[in-house]
């Protein structure tokens, strides 16, 4: 839940009372394009600054629950994929690189101590241009379609 709690209510009132929706995706989950701000920088600096917060107090419960759904998935044979997409360059540059590097660290522990888990970090990948991003953290279908291409090359080349 990345909203404000009244906004989040009026959504879900808005959808059970009237029967409308903000949904940005399509039936199949993929996002629906919509042009880009003219500002792409401009638009990357807010998201960083809604993104980036003093929450250190959740990363040991959520630590500890990812590690919990990783042990489960285990249990039963199944591969865990855990994915960082790519940004935008500014978006990249404004981020607080403590928990970016706090956020690698800990994937970089899940995969050293559970077979079943894979991580990939696309976070600052160059093949991805501003053409490929709806804004300055969410990719537009070129993105999309070029992440998953390099997501399936990835994984079925992955012994794990």
């Amino acid at each position: 839940m990345n909203r404000p709690l009244p906004e989040m209510w009026t959504m879900v009132s808005d959808f059970l009372l009237r029967g409308t929706t903000n949904q940005r995706c399509d039936e199949l989950g993929k996002g629906v394009d919509r042009d880009p701000p003219l500002d792409m920088d401009k638009n990357s600096k807010e998201a960083v600054r809604r993104h980036t917060s003093d929450r250190t107090y959740r990363v040991a419960t959520n630590t500890a629950s990812l590690e919990h759904m990783i042990q489960l998935a285990e249990q039963r044979n199944i591969k865990v994929l855990i994915v960082t997409p790519p940004v935008w360059a500014s978006y990249s540059e404004g981020s607080d690189f403590e928990q970016l590097n706090e956020l690698t660290g800990t994937m970089e522990h899940l995969v050293a101590n559970h077979g079943n888990v894979m991580y990939r970090n696309y976070f600052e990948d160059p093949d991805f241009v501003r053409s490929d991003f709806m804004d300055g953290d969410h990719l537009g279908s070129s993105g999309a379609v070029k992440l998953t291409g390099k997501l399936l090359a990835d994984v079925t080349c992955d012994p794990r």
